[in-house]
């Protein structure tokens, strides 16, 4: 499997050598300490060079890199060429907020959610659907397990992105419905895909990729969450003649957004964006008389639950915000 998705993920290089001894290759997986690289040649398992192991930028899935022969059949990381954009989350520990980039050079952000088993987590996916807005990306919904019936609030989740202007699919691996829409959807383009544990997205990325290798969990009776399977990232090429490549992420229950201004996050809610500017300096748009959003919501251009989802975003920002790094400004 990895020297096949090496082969077809080192064709969109157009693969020349450097003229200094140096190969250049896609990184498909990242292993902890090393990373597995596609070459023209096949796939090499490779160390980084010292400077990019302590650098904020460690290559990452998806990074065109160059790599340097080290001896047997492993290979160094002594480049990462530029990015096109990345995927980024943010993490807070005791030291303030720590970024990550999670993935480099992607068009689209599939972000998966299943109707029921595990249910929707609408404040994830408002929060990946921030980070590909920031980050350039063009976001997907995909709602899994369709066979499977679904509640009143699922249905009333969904209606509330439906002013987003942006695909939603629905999809059943059991029937096969949304599977070829969704194909459609990626061919051609690198995407990430991300969700809950649980969500059916290995299951999807078997579909797309023709891999049925690739192992898929089960949901814990005792928690109703997925377990997770997927436990690195791993890029993939789509059965497709246009080409494409997945993306397949391990679950995550939470996704921090790091430092942002309220601005920032209002161009992560384009619904919210187009109702009006609110202009009330301060502005909490929660029961102040004129605010631009809070009129919006009443008028009923908006679901309530974005206004909400946008309020609760920007405290939670406030309150992840570790001691002495300050606090997101206004």
């Amino acid at each position: 499997m990895a020297a096949r998705s090496g082969q077809q993920a080192a064709s969109t290089l157009q693969q020349r050598a450097p003229g200094n001894g140096r190969q250049r290759g896609i990184v498909v997986q990242a292993l902890g300490p090393q990373w597995v690289v596609a070459t023209g040649d096949g796939t090499v398992r490779c160390v980084a060079r010292r400077s990019l192991r302590r650098a904020l930028e460690r290559p990452v899935v998806g990074d065109l890199v160059e790599i340097e022969p080290i001896g047997g059949d492993m290979g160094c990381i002594v480049d990462v060429l530029p990015r096109k954009n990345r995927l980024r989350r943010a993490d807070v520990h005791r030291g303030g907020r720590r970024e990550q980039v999670i993935a480099a050079n992607v068009d689209q952000l599939l972000i998966v959610g299943s109707t029921t088993e595990p249910p929707l987590n609408p404040g994830l996916m408002d929060r990946y659907l921030v980070a590909a807005w920031r980050d350039g990306i063009r976001p997907i919904l995909c709602v899994s397990k369709v066979d499977l019936p679904m509640s009143a609030r699922a249905r009333t989740i969904l209606e509330s992105f439906g002013g987003l202007d942006i695909p939603i699919v629905r999809t059943s691996a059991v029937t096969g419905a949304g599977l070829e829409d969704l194909r459609v959807l990626l061919e051609g383009m690198t995407t990430v895909l991300a969700g809950l544990s649980g969500t059916g997205k290995t299951t999807l990325v078997r579909h797309l990729t023709g891999d049925h290798s690739l192992e898929v969990g089960e949901i814990s009776a005792a928690t109703g969450r997925g377990r997770h399977v997927t436990t690195s990232a791993r890029l993939l090429p789509l059965v497709s003649s246009a080409g494409g490549y997945v993306i397949d992420l391990p679950g995550q229950r939470v996704f921090g957004l790091g430092d942002l201004t309220e601005e920032d996050l209002l161009r992560g809610f384009p619904d919210l964006e187009r109702a009006g500017e609110c202009r009330l300096p301060g502005c909490s748009h929660g029961s102040e008389p004129g605010c631009a959003l809070v009129a919006a919501v009443e008028r009923g251009l908006v679901p309530a639950r974005r206004l909400e989802a946008f309020r609760r975003i920007w405290k939670n920002l406030e309150d992840e915000v570790a001691p002495g790094t300050g606090r997101p400004g206004r």
